[in-house]
Parts: C-alpha cells; structure tokens; sequence
C-alpha cells in the first residue's frame, strides 16, 4: 500500500477515474460528484469544519458573517466550498497560507477543520495572537475512506482493519 499526498481535487478525480485506488477522509456527499466511488462504512474520523477570526467585534459564528466580510477558504475543501458557493470568497492552497492571510487582516473570516486550524494557529505562535475560533462550528460529519468501484472487493478488509485499530486504541474518535 502507498499513500501520496496531493493536491485535494486532484485526488478525488484520479480516484474516479480509477487511475489511483482511492482516498482517505472524505465526507459523504462526494459521491453525488464522484459516482465510481465506493464508501467504506466504518468511519475514520469525526471532522468539525469552524470560522476562525481576527475581528475583535465578533465573538460567535452565524451565517450572516459571510454576507459582510472577506471570507476565505482552501481551494479543493469540499465541505467549505460547498457552504461557500453562494458567497464570494477568496481561494488559497494551504492552511497557513489563509491563516496568514487572517492576521494580516486582508481576510476577516476563514473557514477550516478544526485540527487544521488549530495545529496552523498553534505553528504559528505570537502572529496570530488575534485569531479566534467561532463557535458554533459550521459543520460536522463523519470521514470515510473511499475506494475506486473496481476495489470493491477489499473494503471488508478496509473495514476490518479501521475496527481494529479503532479496537487497539489508535484512534480515540
């Protein structure tokens, strides 16, 4: 088994095409776009997506926050690029990158998973020192791992192994 880090759309589209096998940590509704997909249903993770700012007047997340600022978010985040199709926003590559954006105050509201969030914040140090995480969070789901239709045969074995180390202590959620 090899695991390839790239970029988030791209993997989804060679996962469909079945050039690579398929890919980790997705949430549901990608199927509705990726049809040559197939779930495995036991999940990995739980994702909370949530609004970070750096504006001192605003203390909790509601929508209408998107109306009134310059929102950000990662190209290839489907869940944020999803919530966002009706609002303008400005796309970047990485997390870093769009939360260095939030403390130099040229975007007012990202949107993030919470542990990508968090981790960038906590890199970043004194720098983001005005950064504040939006309760309530935006949205949450559970990730699956996905497989190309042509892999169908092994997600018992996918799923047997998620239980077992889920079993073993590996992962706590």
């Amino acid at each position: 088994m090899e695991f390839r880090a790239l970029p988030h759309q791209r993997t989804l589209a060679l996962a469909n095409k079945g050039e690579i096998d398929g890919d980790v940590a997705r949430v549901p509704s990608i199927v509705n776009k990726y049809q040559n997909l197939r779930k495995i249903d036991e999940k990995l993770i739980a994702l909370r997506g949530v609004a970070y700012t750096s504006l001192k007047e605003v203390t909790s997340y509601n929508d209408a926050l998107l109306d009134n600022n310059v929102i950000g978010r990662v190209r290839g985040i489907y869940w944020s690029e999803e919530k966002l199709n009706t609002y303008s926003s400005v796309g970047v590559n990485t997390y870093p990158q769009m939360f260095k954006m939030l403390a130099n105050k040229r975007l007012g509201i990202v949107l993030a998973t919470e542990a990508s969030g968090d981790d960038v914040v906590k890199e970043m140090g004194e720098s983001a020192s005005g950064i504040v995480k939006l309760e309530p969070p935006i949205f949450s789901t559970d990730l699956h791992h996905y497989v190309h239709k042509k892999n169908i045969s092994i997600i018992p074995k996918l799923e047997t192994a998620i239980k077992s180390i889920r079993r073993e202590g590996f992962w706590t959620k």
